[in-house]
């Protein structure tokens, strides 16, 4: 169970990790070139601020946190060609209560009121202006923007439309992995409550929907969902989420034996029930109830580094925690205009919430493991982790028709080599379950099934008529070495592809064979062969870590003739 975990997210870790630590391209900031007036009154008219002064603002980023100020910016754009002109004016914060833009015009300002392009929301999510200037023209604008319920901390760019559609694209696809991969993680542990009957699965599960939910909000994509973005929200759903992980914590640790530390938690219960039912428009505290909550969170820590030597699952809570506890207090500082790593790792959050969820799993995953139940029902259990293949291919599915039907309008022709390559891995772990759940055999798949599966797939990708692939196989796998070799196959016979065969004409062979108490598997071309010299390649990486840790086994290449991948395990 825990290597199904770590191989079915192995690809997704992977793009996350990619695109956090890529460097921000450059971007073109409105304040670099802008005077800013920072009102602190309530309901000023807007005639009232073309009276006000203005002052320089040579800085890229507003920071006021959780402010009912209203930022007023004022700003020029110039066409200097003779062509028109199309800027887009947006922001990089999704949640802003309100944007409103004031053009100059002859006879005085103009108003467009809102950022977001309701007609056109389905496309892009942030808030963003579309503005055009005649050759030469040059035009002043002011730009109203406040928020009473979420944090007023932005950017404020001038991109070309197909700047704004690349950046959307990448968030977009971001969401849609993280979305798909957190609804996977809620669908597993709800099958696994569903045998076990282990309330420490549901408050997890509730857990886990809350994030999401919050994260719908926090994203903007609460609007597409339901058709209006609501305000002062933000509290209820953070109160919700603490409430469900104090609960989870409760019973993961069996907190029980432990009088002081239960009560304090049934304390923090009760608090929490007090702000979701007295918390209004009125009534918004929402910086003191992120320090109170920031405080809860850091003391859950504190009760796992507590029982460390206690209890065997604490360490899985506090290695998770301790990911979860990074995200959140990163989240916080954000939202409250501090220095945070969001700020240079855009998706910073998203990946520290996604690493808790699956360290979280496998720990219930392990407690699973050591109940008697789970001796007492194997039967029970056999139809259960059926299901629950059965459930993890569909939605690997549901992850890559996702993105593919959100963001097809946008591929270029780089990231559709990414995203087929990652969508071939997530299918070749698909169709081993596909063959696993309509198997009577629930340790081991047919291999000469599965790898011709792969091998057409891949056939189907790459369009190569003149590259044959013969199969020698002898013995069979379990799911976990299948997975993982099919992953190996499907890397080494993508690289042929691409690289062994410039005229586009080979073989490839693939055997598999018993030797004594091990298993060998050979992966062999005729092509051009490489430099077995150079290992700083991610491909090479990764079939070595995979071959090293999951299947416990050697790992040798050589290029003679052709390359050669043999492995023992």
């Amino acid at each position: 169970m825990k290597k199904i975990l770590f191989i079915l997210f192995l690809p997704t870790v992977l793009l996350f990790s990619e695109i956090l630590l890529s460097k921000t391209k450059e971007k073109e900031y409105i304040f670099t070139k802008t005077e800013i007036y920072i009102s602190k009154i309530p309901n000023e008219s807007f005639s009232e601020i073309l009276n006000k002064k203005f002052k320089a603002y040579n800085k890229d980023y507003i920071k006021k946190g959780f402010s009912k100020e209203t930022i007023w910016i004022k700003f020029k754009i110039v066409n200097n060609n003779n062509d028109y002109l199309e800027k887009v004016i947006t922001t990089d914060n999704y949640i802003l209560n309100s944007l409103i833009l004031y053009t100059k015009e002859k006879k005085g300002y103009s108003k467009k009121s809102d950022g977001i392009n309701r007609t056109n929301f389905r496309t892009i999510l942030r808030p963003h202006f579309v503005v055009s200037l005649k050759p030469y023209e040059e035009k002043t604008f002011i730009l109203k923007i406040s928020s009473d319920s979420t944090p007023l901390n932005f950017s404020l760019l001038l991109l070309n439309k197909k700047t704004l559609y690349d950046e959307e694209f990448k968030h977009q696809l971001i969401l849609a992995l993280f979305f798909g991969s957190i609804l996977t993680l809620i669908i597993y542990n709800l099958m696994i409550y569903i045998f076990s009957k282990d309330i420490s699965y549901i408050y997890y599960v509730l857990y886990l929907s809350s994030l999401t939910i919050y994260y719908l909000y926090y994203s903007n994509m609460l609007f597409y969902i339901i058709g209006f973005s609501p305000n002062f929200i933000g509290i209820f759903i953070l109160s919700f989420i603490l409430l469900f992980i104090i609960l989870f914590v409760k019973e993961f640790l069996n907190l029980k034996k432990y009088e002081f530390l239960n009560k304090t938690l049934n304390f923090f219960i009760i608090f929490i029930l007090f702000v979701i039912i007295f918390v209004n428009k009125n009534f918004y505290p929402i910086e003191i109830i992120v320090i109170i909550y920031l405080f809860i969170l850091f003391y859950l820590l504190f009760i796992g580094y507590y029982l460390l030597k206690k209890q065997y699952e604490a360490r899985y809570f506090v290695i998770g925690w301790t990911i979860a506890i990074l995200g959140f207090l990163n989240l916080a500082l954000f939202n409250l205009g501090f220095i945070n790593l969001i700020e240079k790792y855009l998706y910073f959050y998203e990946f520290t919430i996604f690493l808790e969820g699956i360290i979280f799993s496998l720990a219930l995953v392990n407690k699973l493991n050591t109940t008697k139940k789970l001796a007492l029902e194997v039967e029970k259990n056999k139809i259960l982790i059926k299901e629950i293949h059965h459930r993890v291919k569909n939605n690997m599915q549901f992850i890559i028709s996702l993105y593919r039907i959100k963001l097809s309008h946008k591929i270029d022709e780089q990231m559709e080599h990414k995203i087929n390559e990652i969508e071939n891995t997530i299918q070749s772990m698909g169709k081993a379950y596909e063959l696993l759940y309509n198997s009577k055999n629930l340790e081991f798949i047919n291999v000469n099934d599965y790898f011709d599966t792969l091998i057409n797939e891949l056939k189907k990708t790459f369009y190569s008529k003149n590259i044959s692939i013969k199969t020698h196989i002898e013995t069979n796998l379990s799911i976990d070495q299948a997975i993982t070799c099919g992953i190996i196959i499907n890397e080494s016979i993508s690289n042929c592809f691409k690289h062994a065969f410039p005229s586009e004409k080979g073989k490839i062979e693939i055997i598999l064979i018993k030797l004594d108490s091990q298993t060998k598997l050979i992966i062999k071309d005729n092509g051009i062969g490489m430099n077995t010299q150079n290992k700083s390649g991610f491909g090479l990486f990764l079939l070595e870590n995979l071959v090293k840790t999951n299947l416990k086994g050697n790992f040798c290449l050589t290029s003679k003739n052709g390359v050669e991948i043999k492995i023992l395990f």
